[in-house]
């Protein structure tokens, strides 16, 4: 079984985000993330990636993971100097045991494309 993380970049992907968040989070409807935000966030450099696989959900396009962030500035606490740095917001993944698979590893594996979209 494999699992694909891509961006998330169409409307319906976002609202596969959104119904992840209330399955991932429980989140009520005021915590959804809004497609608008979710479009900005992809469209302006920032980070939405979605963990896709065959054997997902289908009515969430088989997606079982995502992940949000964006690019912020820091502070690197050695120099002073400004720094570029990941904000993430969020990541989290479907329960994937009856799938075969094991859920930690996969939000690690969000977690680290994310990080990569900025080298």
């Amino acid at each position: 079984m494999t699992i694909t993380i891509r961006p998330i970049i169409t409307i319906e992907e976002c609202q596969y985000f959104q119904e992840l968040e209330r399955r991932v989070w429980s989140s009520e409807e005021i915590d959804i993330m809004p497609i608008h935000v979710l479009v900005t966030v992809a469209k302006n450099g920032g980070i939405a990636l979605g963990a896709f696989t065959a054997d997902g959900p289908p009515e969430l396009g088989g997606m079982v993971g995502t992940t949000l962030g964006w690019h912020g500035l820091g502070v690197d606490k050695t120099t002073g100097h400004a720094q570029i740095k990941l904000c993430s917001h969020m990541a989290g993944v479907q329960a994937l045991k009856q799938l075969g698979f094991e859920t930690l590893p996969l939000a690690d594996s969000l977690l680290i494309t994310g990080q990569g979209c900025l080298t």
